[in-house]
C-alpha cells in the first residue's frame, strides 16, 4: 500500500482540498481510505473547535479513526510565525508510529502536509521532506499561481525527491495565466522530469470567505445584528474614491466588501444600495444612523476597524488567504473542479495516472 504526501510550494494552496477530492472518489470506488496529517497547527482563530484541518477532513470524509493518531503532531500558533520554541525529543517516530496504525487496515494513505513543502515545520525537524521521506511516501505538489508560477520551488523539490516526486498541479490560475503555465511552464517542467498533472483554474466561489469568518479573524467590532453572517465575500473593495468613481468599480465585484473610512457615509450608502458583502468601516467610527437603517434593511453586515484604511486592507487581504474553507457547498464545487482538471484523458497519460498515484 503506497501513501501520498499532499505538498505544496507555499502555504494555503488547497492541500485539503485536494486531499479530500482523492479521499472521496477513492471512496466511491469502493476503497478504504485514511488520512493523517503528521504536523497539524492550532487554528488562527483562538478557540475554533474546527480548526484543525485532520478533524475537518475525518469528519468531511466519515473516517473513524482517533484524532491522536491522525494529528500525531499539533504545533503551537506562534509556529506559523517561524517563533519555535524548544522541541522536544524528535518526535518523528511517534508520525512513524500512528502513520503505520492508521494504514494497518487501509488501501490508500493520504498525508496532508503542513504550509510550504521545503520548510514549514523546519524549526521541529519535521519538514516535508523528511516526514515524507520517513513514511516511505510518494509526494504530489500544488503550486498556487496566485500571481505566477514557483518554477523554481518546484525544481528544487524535483532535485531533492527525485522519482518520489509524482508530478505537480497548479491551483487557483488566474484565467491571464493559463496559457503561460499550460503553454509554457508545464512543458518545460515536463522536460526536466516533472509531469504537470492537473490546471486548476481560479475560482470566485473557493476564494471566498463568509463574512462571520472575516469578522472574526479581524477581530472587529460589529455594529450590526446576525443578519448577513452567511453571506459569502469573494473580495474587499476599497471606497478611498470619489463616490461615482467607486461605484462603476464595485459593479464588477458585486461579491465584495467594501473598506471605507467610517465618515465616507457617501460610499457607504452607495455600497449598501449596491448590495455589498459586507461594509468595513475604519478608524473605529461609529456609522450615522441612516447607515445603520439601510444596513438593517438589506440584513448587510456593518464590521468597525480601529485601524486606517490602509492597515486595515492588509489585516483583511491576510485574513482572506489564510481563510479555511469549511462551508458544505464550496467543499463539492471545489472536489469537481480538481476532479475535472484530473480527469483521465485519452493519451495524457498523467492525467491519467493521477488517480493511481496513493
Amino acid at each position: 500500500m503506497n501513501g501520498l504526501y499532499i505538498g505544496s510550494t507555499d502555504g494555503s494552496a488547497g492541500k485539503t482540498l485536494l486531499a479530500l477530492a482523492l479521499g472521496q472518489r477513492f471512496q466511491r470506488q469502493g476503497r478504504r481510505i485514511g488520512f493523517i496529517k503528521p504536523v497539524d497547527a492550532l487554528p488562527a482563530v483562538p478557540g475554533d473547535p474546527d480548526g484543525l484541518d485532520s478533524r475537518f477532513v475525518r469528519e468531511a470524509l466519515g473516517l473513524s479513526d482517533p484524532l491522536s493518531h491522525m494529528a500525531p503532531v499539533v504545533l503551537p500558533r506562534q509556529c506559523a510565525k517561524g517563533v519555535f520554541p524548544d522541541a522536544p525529543a524528535d518526535r518523528l517516530p511517534e508520525i512513524v508510529d500512528a502513520y503505520r496504525t492508521l494504514a494497518a487496515d487501509k488501501d490508500a494513505m493520504l498525508i496532508g502536509g503542513l504550509g510550504d513543502f521545503l520548510h514549514a515545520g523546519g524549526g521541529w525537524g519535521l519538514a516535508g521532506p523528511r516526514v515524507a521521506r520517513a513514511l516511505g511516501a510518494r509526494v504530489l505538489l500544488l503550486d498556487r499561481v496566485r500571481r505566477e508560477p514557483h518554477v523554481e520551488r518546484l525544481l528544487a523539490a524535483r532535485e531533492l525527491l527525485g522519482e518520489r516526486l509524482v508530478g505537480v498541479i497548479f491551483n487557483d490560475v488566474p484565467e491571464a495565466a493559463r496559457d503561460e503555465v499550460e503553454g509554457l511552464v508545464a512543458p518545460f517542467l515536463a522536460r526536466r522530469g516533472l509531469p504537470v498533472l492537473g490546471c486548476v483554474g481560479h475560482d470566485p466561489f473557493l476564494a471566498g470567505i463568509r463574512v462571520g469568518e472575516l469578522a472574526r479573524g479581524l477581530g472587529c467590532r460589529v455594529v450590526s445584528g446576525p443578519a448577513g453572517w452567511d453571506r459569502l465575500v469573494g473580495g474587499c473593495c476599497i471606497g478611498a474614491m470619489q463616490a461615482e468613481n467607486f461605484l462603476s468599480r464595485f459593479r464588477r465585484r458585486q461579491d465584495a466588501a467594501v473598506l471605507c473610512g467610517g465618515d465616507r457615509i457617501d460610499v457607504q450608502l452607495l455600497a449598501l444600495e449596491a448590495g455589498c458583502a459586507a461594509l468595513l468601516l475604519t478608524g473605529d467610527i461609529v456609522p450615522d444612523e441612516l447607515v445603520l437603517a439601510k444596513a438593517a434593511d438589506r440584513d448587510i453586515a456593518l464590521l468597525l476597524l480601529r485601524q486606517d484604511t490602509f492597515a486595515a486592507a492588509g489585516a483583511v487581504r491576510t485574513v482572506m488567504a489564510r481563510a479555511k474553507f469549511r462551508d458544505p457547498a464550496r467543499i463539492a464545487h471545489g472536489a469537481r473542479l480538481v476532479e475535472r482538471a484530473l480527469r483521465p484523458a485519452g493519451d495524457n497519460h498523467n492525467l491519467a495516472g493521477a488517480w493511481r498515484v496513493a
